[in-house]
């Protein structure tokens, strides 16, 4: 658990973040994703060990790479209902619901209805 603390400490954001370098795009979008992947981990680990809070701090960074991303919301939104927190859910959801509207022009998918 300190080791994946360790390597999620070291991420500082997007490579090259604000560089419109083509070549870049593989490389910043492979790092974000094993980020995501360590976070989804500590998520898990912190969960396991019923320490909540950490395990949300640790799904929020994985959000702040995408806002849009379908799994960091879900796991979000999963994470606040097993701790009981609903509302904290709810709201996470509509923000979601209002980010890919607004953003991407579309609808979340339907397996967050079952959820919330």
């Amino acid at each position: 658990l300190e080791e994946l603390a360790e390597v999620s400490a070291l991420y500082s954001g997007g490579y090259l973040e604000g560089k419109s370098y083509d070549w870049a795009v593989g490389m910043r979008t492979q790092l974000e994703s094993y980020f995501k992947k360590i976070q989804y981990q500590l998520a898990d680990e912190h969960c396991a060990r019923g320490c909540m809070d950490k395990a949300l701090q640790a799904l929020e960074r994985a959000l702040e790479c995408d806002p849009c991303d379908e799994e960091s919301v879900m796991r979000m939104v999963n994470a606040m209902l097993l701790n009981g927190d609903h509302s904290s859910a709810t709201k996470v959801y509509r923000k979601y619901e209002k980010t890919l509207m607004d953003e991407l022009g579309i609808s979340p998918s339907k397996k967050f209805p079952s959820l919330i």
